[in-house]
Protein backbone atom coordinates (compact mmCIF):
# COMPACT_ATOMS: atom_id res chain seq x y z
CA UNK A 1 0.00 0.00 0.00
CA UNK A 2 1.42 3.40 -1.04
CA UNK A 3 0.25 6.18 1.42
CA UNK A 4 0.67 9.93 0.82
CA UNK A 5 0.75 12.81 3.81
CA UNK A 6 0.69 16.23 3.20
CA UNK A 7 2.91 18.55 5.57
CA UNK A 8 1.04 20.93 7.81
CA UNK A 9 3.50 22.48 10.13
CA UNK A 10 3.45 21.17 13.67
CA UNK A 11 0.52 18.97 13.25
CA UNK A 12 2.94 16.86 10.87
CA UNK A 13 4.64 15.52 14.26
CA UNK A 14 1.63 13.69 14.85
CA UNK A 15 0.96 12.46 11.24
CA UNK A 16 4.67 11.41 11.02
CA UNK A 17 4.46 9.31 14.32
CA UNK A 18 0.82 7.72 12.86
CA UNK A 19 2.60 7.18 9.90
CA UNK A 20 5.27 5.10 11.66
CA UNK A 21 2.60 3.34 13.81
CA UNK A 22 1.43 2.44 10.49
CA UNK A 23 4.61 0.81 9.08
CA UNK A 24 5.07 -1.36 12.26
CA UNK A 25 0.97 -2.68 11.36
CA UNK A 26 2.04 -3.05 7.91
CA UNK A 27 5.47 -3.05 7.27
CA UNK A 28 4.96 -2.82 3.68
CA UNK A 29 3.33 0.58 3.51
CA UNK A 30 5.44 2.85 0.84
CA UNK A 31 5.10 6.63 2.59
CA UNK A 32 5.30 9.87 0.72
CA UNK A 33 5.05 13.38 1.81
CA UNK A 34 4.11 16.71 0.21
CA UNK A 35 6.18 19.10 1.68
CA UNK A 36 5.44 22.77 1.39
CA UNK A 37 7.25 24.39 4.86
CA UNK A 38 11.17 22.72 4.55
CA UNK A 39 11.35 23.31 8.64
CA UNK A 40 8.68 21.00 9.20
CA UNK A 41 9.82 17.92 6.71
CA UNK A 42 9.78 14.47 7.70
CA UNK A 43 12.16 12.46 8.72
CA UNK A 44 11.59 9.07 6.62
CA UNK A 45 9.69 8.60 3.00
CA UNK A 46 9.87 9.99 -0.51
CA UNK A 47 9.31 13.40 -0.22
CA UNK A 48 8.12 15.77 -2.98
CA UNK A 49 9.52 19.51 -1.71
CA UNK A 50 6.99 21.97 -3.49
CA UNK A 51 9.73 24.92 -3.52
CA UNK A 52 9.02 28.33 -3.24
CA UNK A 53 8.45 30.17 -7.12
CA UNK A 54 9.30 33.83 -7.76
CA UNK A 55 6.65 36.01 -9.74
CA UNK A 56 9.44 37.14 -12.35
CA UNK A 57 9.57 33.52 -13.22
CA UNK A 58 6.29 32.73 -14.06
CA UNK A 59 5.25 33.26 -17.70
CA UNK A 60 1.75 32.28 -17.80
CA UNK A 61 -0.94 33.18 -15.39
CA UNK A 62 -3.62 31.06 -16.46
CA UNK A 63 -6.29 29.81 -13.64
CA UNK A 64 -8.15 26.54 -13.93
CA UNK A 65 -11.22 25.17 -12.60
CA UNK A 66 -9.22 23.73 -9.26
CA UNK A 67 -7.37 26.88 -9.45
CA UNK A 68 -10.78 28.70 -8.87
CA UNK A 69 -11.92 27.02 -6.55
CA UNK A 70 -8.86 26.84 -4.23
CA UNK A 71 -8.68 30.49 -4.29
CA UNK A 72 -11.92 31.11 -3.28
CA UNK A 73 -11.70 28.81 -0.26
CA UNK A 74 -7.98 30.13 0.43
CA UNK A 75 -7.43 31.92 3.67
CA UNK A 76 -4.74 34.45 1.97
CA UNK A 77 -7.33 35.36 -0.45
CA UNK A 78 -10.05 35.93 1.86
CA UNK A 79 -7.99 37.49 4.69
CA UNK A 80 -5.16 38.71 3.44
CA UNK A 81 -6.24 39.87 -0.25
CA UNK A 82 -3.05 37.72 -1.55
CA UNK A 83 -2.71 38.35 -5.35
CA UNK A 84 -3.17 34.63 -6.68
CA UNK A 85 -0.32 34.83 -9.20
CA UNK A 86 1.83 31.88 -8.05
CA UNK A 87 -1.26 29.10 -7.80
CA UNK A 88 -1.04 27.32 -11.14
CA UNK A 89 2.40 26.69 -10.28
CA UNK A 90 1.82 25.18 -7.15
CA UNK A 91 -1.07 23.13 -8.62
CA UNK A 92 1.11 21.22 -11.60
CA UNK A 93 4.03 20.80 -9.26
CA UNK A 94 1.57 18.84 -6.84
CA UNK A 95 -0.34 17.36 -10.08
CA UNK A 96 3.17 15.95 -11.11
CA UNK A 97 4.35 14.69 -7.66
CA UNK A 98 0.64 12.88 -6.78
CA UNK A 99 0.72 11.69 -10.59
CA UNK A 100 4.71 10.18 -9.78
CA UNK A 101 3.74 8.23 -6.95
CA UNK A 102 0.67 7.12 -7.61
CA UNK A 103 -0.70 6.78 -4.02
CA UNK A 104 -3.37 4.33 -3.02
CA UNK A 105 -4.41 6.83 -0.46
CA UNK A 106 -3.80 10.90 0.38
CA UNK A 107 -4.19 11.96 3.86
CA UNK A 108 -3.94 15.77 4.86
CA UNK A 109 -5.44 18.61 6.48
CA UNK A 110 -7.81 20.99 4.55
CA UNK A 111 -6.67 24.03 6.47
CA UNK A 112 -3.91 24.80 4.09
CA UNK A 113 -4.35 25.39 0.09
CA UNK A 114 -1.97 22.73 -0.93
CA UNK A 115 -3.50 20.35 0.68
CA UNK A 116 -6.84 21.78 -1.20
CA UNK A 117 -5.11 21.09 -4.13
CA UNK A 118 -4.03 17.62 -3.44
CA UNK A 119 -7.71 16.99 -2.36
CA UNK A 120 -9.01 18.13 -5.61
CA UNK A 121 -6.81 16.62 -7.58
CA UNK A 122 -6.84 13.29 -5.96
CA UNK A 123 -10.69 13.29 -6.91
CA UNK A 124 -9.92 13.70 -10.19
CA UNK A 125 -7.79 11.04 -10.00
CA UNK A 126 -10.00 8.38 -8.46
CA UNK A 127 -7.35 8.40 -5.36
CA UNK A 128 -8.95 8.28 -1.92
CA UNK A 129 -8.36 11.38 -0.26
CA UNK A 130 -9.20 11.67 3.95
CA UNK A 131 -8.74 14.04 6.52
CA UNK A 132 -8.70 13.40 9.80
CA UNK A 133 -10.68 15.57 12.65
CA UNK A 134 -12.15 15.94 16.00
CA UNK A 135 -15.64 14.42 15.56
CA UNK A 136 -16.83 17.25 17.90
CA UNK A 137 -19.31 14.80 19.34
CA UNK A 138 -19.25 12.70 20.68
CA UNK A 139 -16.25 13.61 23.57
CA UNK A 140 -13.02 12.28 22.90
CA UNK A 141 -13.61 10.98 19.52
CA UNK A 142 -12.25 11.70 15.75
CA UNK A 143 -13.86 11.16 12.27
CA UNK A 144 -11.93 10.66 9.00
CA UNK A 145 -13.56 12.96 6.63
CA UNK A 146 -13.47 11.89 2.25
CA UNK A 147 -12.64 14.92 -0.19
CA UNK A 148 -13.29 18.51 0.46
CA UNK A 149 -16.90 18.18 2.01
CA UNK A 150 -18.05 17.76 5.85
CA UNK A 151 -18.68 13.93 4.32
CA UNK A 152 -17.53 11.79 7.37
CA UNK A 153 -16.92 8.13 6.59
CA UNK A 154 -18.85 5.08 8.44
CA UNK A 155 -16.79 3.72 10.92
CA UNK A 156 -18.45 1.42 12.89
CA UNK A 157 -22.32 -0.06 13.80
CA UNK A 158 -24.12 0.72 17.07
CA UNK A 159 -27.35 -0.03 18.62
CA UNK A 160 -30.12 1.79 19.12
CA UNK A 161 -29.81 1.54 22.81
CA UNK A 162 -26.50 2.88 22.44
CA UNK A 163 -27.94 5.93 20.70
CA UNK A 164 -30.47 6.19 23.05
CA UNK A 165 -28.30 6.26 26.12
CA UNK A 166 -25.84 9.22 24.14
CA UNK A 167 -29.05 11.04 23.46
CA UNK A 168 -29.69 10.50 27.38
CA UNK A 169 -26.13 11.09 28.72
CA UNK A 170 -26.09 14.85 26.04
CA UNK A 171 -29.25 16.23 27.06
CA UNK A 172 -28.02 15.41 31.06
CA UNK A 173 -24.38 16.75 30.76
CA UNK A 174 -24.26 19.41 27.91
CA UNK A 175 -20.77 18.51 26.77
CA UNK A 176 -18.71 20.98 25.18
CA UNK A 177 -16.58 20.02 21.98
CA UNK A 178 -13.14 18.88 23.09
CA UNK A 179 -11.48 21.72 20.98
CA UNK A 180 -13.47 24.13 23.33
CA UNK A 181 -11.92 22.13 26.70
CA UNK A 182 -8.79 23.93 28.58
CA UNK A 183 -5.91 21.91 30.38
CA UNK A 184 -6.36 22.74 34.13
CA UNK A 185 -2.96 21.12 34.73
CA UNK A 186 0.01 23.65 35.46
CA UNK A 187 2.11 21.36 34.12
CA UNK A 188 0.69 21.12 30.49
CA UNK A 189 -0.09 24.77 30.40
CA UNK A 190 3.86 25.66 31.01
CA UNK A 191 4.61 22.77 28.33
CA UNK A 192 2.44 24.33 25.61
CA UNK A 193 3.59 27.53 26.64
CA UNK A 194 7.24 26.52 25.83
CA UNK A 195 6.29 24.79 22.58
CA UNK A 196 4.62 27.54 21.23
CA UNK A 197 7.52 29.87 21.36
CA UNK A 198 9.65 26.93 20.08
CA UNK A 199 6.80 27.38 16.89
CA UNK A 200 6.86 31.02 16.05
CA UNK A 201 10.76 30.35 15.73
CA UNK A 202 10.58 27.38 13.52
CA UNK A 203 7.58 29.34 11.61
CA UNK A 204 9.63 32.88 11.55
CA UNK A 205 12.50 30.93 9.85
CA UNK A 206 10.63 28.99 7.11
CA UNK A 207 8.98 32.70 6.53
CA UNK A 208 12.52 33.72 6.04
CA UNK A 209 13.70 31.21 4.17
CA UNK A 210 10.77 31.88 1.49
CA UNK A 211 7.66 30.08 2.46
CA UNK A 212 5.78 33.12 2.51
CA UNK A 213 2.37 31.47 0.69
CA UNK A 214 0.69 29.66 3.65
CA UNK A 215 2.92 31.62 6.52
CA UNK A 216 1.42 35.57 6.82
CA UNK A 217 4.29 38.23 7.07
CA UNK A 218 4.73 38.71 10.70
CA UNK A 219 4.01 42.79 10.62
CA UNK A 220 0.92 42.22 8.60
CA UNK A 221 -0.17 39.37 11.29
CA UNK A 222 0.42 41.68 14.06
CA UNK A 223 -1.32 44.59 12.42
CA UNK A 224 -4.70 42.43 11.77
CA UNK A 225 -4.76 41.57 15.60
CA UNK A 226 -4.61 44.87 16.57
CA UNK A 227 -7.79 45.03 14.04
CA UNK A 228 -9.32 42.46 15.84
CA UNK A 229 -8.76 43.95 19.38
CA UNK A 230 -10.03 47.47 18.14
CA UNK A 231 -13.12 45.40 16.18
CA UNK A 232 -13.96 44.18 19.79
CA UNK A 233 -13.61 47.28 21.04
CA UNK A 234 -16.62 48.52 19.27
CA UNK A 235 -18.75 45.43 19.53
CA UNK A 236 -18.39 45.84 23.32
CA UNK A 237 -19.73 49.57 22.72
CA UNK A 238 -22.61 48.97 20.00
CA UNK A 239 -23.64 45.17 22.36
CA UNK A 240 -26.77 44.56 23.96
CA UNK A 241 -27.52 41.82 26.95
CA UNK A 242 -30.49 39.56 27.28
CA UNK A 243 -32.90 42.14 29.24
CA UNK A 244 -32.12 44.18 26.24
CA UNK A 245 -33.66 42.22 24.02
CA UNK A 246 -36.93 40.75 25.68
CA UNK A 247 -37.74 44.34 25.76
CA UNK A 248 -37.89 44.23 22.55
CA UNK A 249 -40.55 41.86 21.91
CA UNK A 250 -39.26 40.54 18.87
CA UNK A 251 -38.39 37.27 17.37
CA UNK A 252 -34.47 36.55 17.89
CA UNK A 253 -32.70 34.76 15.16
CA UNK A 254 -29.19 34.00 16.47
CA UNK A 255 -26.46 33.84 13.69
CA UNK A 256 -23.04 33.05 15.94
CA UNK A 257 -19.60 34.12 14.23
CA UNK A 258 -17.47 31.26 13.43
CA UNK A 259 -13.75 31.81 14.00
CA UNK A 260 -11.92 32.53 11.19
CA UNK A 261 -9.20 31.49 9.28
CA UNK A 262 -11.12 27.74 9.76
CA UNK A 263 -11.09 25.45 6.61
CA UNK A 264 -14.64 24.30 8.39
CA UNK A 265 -16.40 27.44 6.64
CA UNK A 266 -13.57 28.29 4.03
CA UNK A 267 -13.71 24.87 2.30
CA UNK A 268 -16.55 23.10 3.52
CA UNK A 269 -18.90 26.18 3.72
CA UNK A 270 -18.06 27.58 0.40
CA UNK A 271 -19.67 29.41 -1.44
CA UNK A 272 -21.02 30.34 1.93
CA UNK A 273 -17.46 31.56 3.73
CA UNK A 274 -18.06 34.97 3.62
CA UNK A 275 -20.11 36.09 6.82
CA UNK A 276 -20.41 39.38 6.46
CA UNK A 277 -22.22 38.12 3.21
CA UNK A 278 -23.90 35.72 5.56
CA UNK A 279 -25.47 38.36 7.61
CA UNK A 280 -26.56 40.68 5.50
CA UNK A 281 -28.72 38.06 3.60
CA UNK A 282 -29.90 37.01 6.60
CA UNK A 283 -30.95 40.58 7.53
CA UNK A 284 -32.50 41.56 4.65
CA UNK A 285 -35.25 38.51 5.08
CA UNK A 286 -36.15 39.13 8.52
CA UNK A 287 -40.20 39.81 8.95
CA UNK A 288 -40.50 42.93 10.97
CA UNK A 289 -41.11 41.11 14.06
CA UNK A 290 -37.61 39.97 13.70
CA UNK A 291 -34.68 40.82 14.74
CA UNK A 292 -30.75 39.08 13.69
CA UNK A 293 -28.49 38.87 17.18
CA UNK A 294 -24.22 38.75 16.39
CA UNK A 295 -22.64 36.66 18.77
CA UNK A 296 -19.07 36.39 18.94
CA UNK A 297 -16.82 33.52 18.79
CA UNK A 298 -15.53 32.10 22.30
CA UNK A 299 -12.25 32.52 20.49
CA UNK A 300 -12.71 35.63 18.33
CA UNK A 301 -9.82 35.53 15.00
CA UNK A 302 -9.42 37.03 12.25
CA UNK A 303 -13.37 36.94 10.64
CA UNK A 304 -14.05 40.13 12.85
CA UNK A 305 -11.82 42.27 10.82
CA UNK A 306 -14.34 41.55 7.97
CA UNK A 307 -17.28 42.92 10.03
CA UNK A 308 -18.84 46.31 8.99
CA UNK A 309 -20.25 46.66 12.46
CA UNK A 310 -21.17 50.29 12.23
CA UNK A 311 -22.94 49.80 9.21
CA UNK A 312 -24.31 46.56 10.25
CA UNK A 313 -25.55 48.38 13.65
CA UNK A 314 -27.00 51.53 11.78
CA UNK A 315 -29.85 48.91 10.04
CA UNK A 316 -32.19 48.54 13.11
CA UNK A 317 -32.41 45.18 13.13
CA UNK A 318 -29.35 43.29 13.52
CA UNK A 319 -27.85 43.53 17.09
CA UNK A 320 -24.67 42.54 18.72
CA UNK A 321 -25.15 40.68 22.35
CA UNK A 322 -22.34 41.21 24.98
CA UNK A 323 -19.68 39.29 24.54
CA UNK A 324 -20.12 38.04 28.65
CA UNK A 325 -23.45 36.63 27.51
CA UNK A 326 -22.28 32.94 27.83
CA UNK A 327 -24.60 30.59 25.18
CA UNK A 328 -26.31 28.46 27.92
CA UNK A 329 -28.38 31.62 28.62
CA UNK A 330 -29.31 32.41 25.32
CA UNK A 331 -31.90 29.81 24.64
CA UNK A 332 -34.76 31.12 26.54
CA UNK A 333 -34.29 34.25 24.40
CA UNK A 334 -33.31 32.86 21.31
CA UNK A 335 -36.64 31.61 18.60
CA UNK A 336 -34.20 30.60 15.84
CA UNK A 337 -29.95 29.92 15.07
CA UNK A 338 -28.85 30.10 11.66
CA UNK A 339 -25.04 28.62 11.06
CA UNK A 340 -23.09 27.15 7.90
CA UNK A 341 -20.56 24.77 9.27
CA UNK A 342 -20.83 25.68 13.15
CA UNK A 343 -21.40 22.88 15.42
CA UNK A 344 -24.34 24.69 17.41
CA UNK A 345 -26.48 23.06 14.52
CA UNK A 346 -25.40 19.53 16.21
CA UNK A 347 -26.32 21.10 19.67
CA UNK A 348 -29.78 22.18 18.49
CA UNK A 349 -30.34 19.12 16.90
CA UNK A 350 -29.91 17.06 20.10
CA UNK A 351 -31.81 19.41 21.91
CA UNK A 352 -34.58 19.14 20.10
CA UNK A 353 -34.75 22.93 19.03
CA UNK A 354 -34.85 24.61 15.46
CA UNK A 355 -31.61 25.76 13.37
CA UNK A 356 -31.53 26.72 9.64
CA UNK A 357 -28.31 24.82 8.17
CA UNK A 358 -27.09 26.94 5.55
CA UNK A 359 -23.96 25.03 4.31
CA UNK A 360 -24.25 21.61 3.01
CA UNK A 361 -23.70 19.33 5.99
CA UNK A 362 -24.68 15.54 6.94
CA UNK A 363 -27.75 17.48 8.99
CA UNK A 364 -28.66 19.66 5.93
CA UNK A 365 -31.99 17.56 5.69
CA UNK A 366 -33.27 18.35 8.92
CA UNK A 367 -32.59 22.05 9.13
CA UNK A 368 -35.91 23.99 10.08
CA UNK A 369 -35.43 26.25 6.67
CA UNK A 370 -35.23 24.42 3.45
CA UNK A 371 -34.51 27.35 1.07
CA UNK A 372 -30.88 29.04 0.03
CA UNK A 373 -29.78 31.77 1.57
CA UNK A 374 -30.07 33.33 -1.92
CA UNK A 375 -33.44 32.95 -2.05
CA UNK A 376 -34.45 33.21 1.75
CA UNK A 377 -37.57 35.06 2.44
CA UNK A 378 -39.40 36.53 5.52
CA UNK A 379 -41.98 33.47 4.79
CA UNK A 380 -39.53 30.57 5.42
CA UNK A 381 -38.62 32.32 8.60
CA UNK A 382 -41.35 32.35 9.71
CA UNK A 383 -42.27 29.19 9.20
CA UNK A 384 -38.61 27.99 10.76
CA UNK A 385 -39.41 28.91 14.07
CA UNK A 386 -42.48 26.20 14.34
CA UNK A 387 -40.04 23.42 12.81
CA UNK A 388 -40.51 20.44 14.89
CA UNK A 389 -37.50 18.45 15.91
CA UNK A 390 -38.68 15.41 17.54
CA UNK A 391 -36.76 12.42 19.25
CA UNK A 392 -36.39 10.80 15.76
CA UNK A 393 -34.58 13.11 14.54
CA UNK A 394 -32.36 13.90 17.66
CA UNK A 395 -32.26 9.82 16.98
CA UNK A 396 -31.21 9.77 13.59
CA UNK A 397 -28.45 12.78 14.17
CA UNK A 398 -26.84 10.66 17.27
CA UNK A 399 -26.84 7.60 15.43
CA UNK A 400 -24.86 9.72 12.74
CA UNK A 401 -22.50 10.53 15.10
CA UNK A 402 -21.37 7.36 16.78
CA UNK A 403 -21.33 5.81 13.77
CA UNK A 404 -19.07 8.04 12.11
CA UNK A 405 -16.94 9.08 15.26
CA UNK A 406 -14.43 7.12 16.95
CA UNK A 407 -11.82 7.46 20.05
CA UNK A 408 -8.88 9.17 19.33
CA UNK A 409 -7.77 13.05 19.43
CA UNK A 410 -6.35 14.88 16.45
CA UNK A 411 -4.50 18.64 17.24
CA UNK A 412 -1.66 20.25 16.98
CA UNK A 413 1.18 18.81 19.20
CA UNK A 414 1.89 22.22 20.50
CA UNK A 415 -1.41 22.80 21.77
CA UNK A 416 -1.81 19.85 23.48
CA UNK A 417 1.40 17.63 23.43
CA UNK A 418 -1.03 14.78 24.85
CA UNK A 419 -2.10 14.18 21.22
CA UNK A 420 1.40 11.93 20.93
CA UNK A 421 0.65 9.47 23.54
CA UNK A 422 1.70 6.11 22.47
CA UNK A 423 -1.98 4.81 22.83
CA UNK A 424 -3.54 7.88 21.02
CA UNK A 425 -1.22 7.44 18.01
CA UNK A 426 -2.26 3.69 18.32
CA UNK A 427 -5.77 4.56 17.92
CA UNK A 428 -5.39 7.11 14.91
CA UNK A 429 -3.68 4.45 13.07
CA UNK A 430 -5.91 1.64 13.57
CA UNK A 431 -9.07 3.97 12.42
CA UNK A 432 -7.09 4.76 9.82
CA UNK A 433 -6.65 1.39 9.22
CA UNK A 434 -10.35 0.61 9.23
CA UNK A 435 -11.48 3.17 6.44
CA UNK A 436 -8.06 2.17 4.19
CA UNK A 437 -9.19 -1.37 4.37
CA UNK A 438 -12.82 -0.09 3.55
CA UNK A 439 -12.05 1.13 0.19
CA UNK A 440 -9.34 -0.28 -0.78
CA UNK A 441 -8.70 -3.88 -2.38
CA UNK A 442 -7.59 -7.02 -0.10
CA UNK A 443 -3.88 -6.82 -1.91
CA UNK A 444 -3.66 -3.63 -0.97
CA UNK A 445 -3.69 -3.47 2.68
Amino acid sequence: MKLMFIEIRSKTELFESVAYELSTLKPELELSWLVMNPFYRPKRGTLYELGFPKIENIDDFKFDDLDKKVISSDRFTIHFNREPWYYPYYRERIEHAITEEDPDFIVGELGTFYAHYACLIAKKLGIPFYDIESARFPNGCISIFQYDQWNPVKIQNVSDSDVWDYLEYYKKNRPVPDYMGKSSKRFWRMKKGFLKKLDILKVLAGFLYGEVFNTQNPLENFVEKKKVSNQLRLWDRVSVDLDTLRKLKKNVLLYPLQMQPEFNLEVWGAPNNNQLDVIKKLAFALPSDWVLLLKTNPKPYFEMNRLEIIDLSSKGNIYFLDRAVPMADISDVCDMVATVTGTIQIERLLAGKPVYIIGDTPFSDFSAIKASIDSLSEADISGGKDCQIDNDVSFKVAKFLLEHGIPGEVSEPISDPKCLRADNVSKLAHALLRVLGEQGSNDTI
